[in-house]
């Protein structure tokens, strides 16, 4: 099983705006994630976008995995996330 798609959806509701991440494997299977931060909508989407480029083909690491394959250090040296260690 491998990542195939990372899409970003964004909604404005009254004083917040919200940013849901939708990661979708090559099996089909879907997960979701928010990433909302009030005021700095479109870099956070270019941020998820650019992150999502990376883990494409890659095998899911888990819930709580993707996040940390991504904030490792050497992570933006290295220009994409690792799977955690």
């Amino acid at each position: 099983m491998k990542i195939a798609r990372v899409e970003t959806t964004a909604h404005w509701v009254d004083w917040c705006n919200w940013l849901f991440v939708k990661i979708t494997t090559d099996d089909g299977l879907v997960g979701w994630g928010e990433a909302s931060l009030h005021g700095a909508l479109r870099s956070v989407v270019a941020a998820v976008e650019e992150l999502g480029e990376h883990l494409i083909g890659q095998a899911p690491p888990g819930p709580s995995g993707t996040g940390a394959a991504c904030t490792t250090p050497g992570a933006g040296a290295a220009g994409r996330c690792s799977p955690p260690r």
